[in-house]
């Protein structure tokens, strides 16, 4: 699974050259998001949770 140095600039080629289904994100730059619907109902969605 490709992982290490993966971004918006080469994801594409990557998927194209090695036919993977799947990418490691580390996630680590944290981005604002345009969503506006929140469900409060649903449990977890508040806080950030490790398994």
């Amino acid at each position: 699974m490709p992982g290490a140095g993966v971004d918006a600039a080469n994801i594409v080629h990557i998927l194209e050259q090695t036919g993977a289904v799947a990418i490691h994100s580390s996630a680590k730059e944290l981005h604002v998001s345009k969503m506006r619907f929140n469900q409060s109902q649903v449990n977890g969605m508040d806080e950030a949770t490790v398994d």
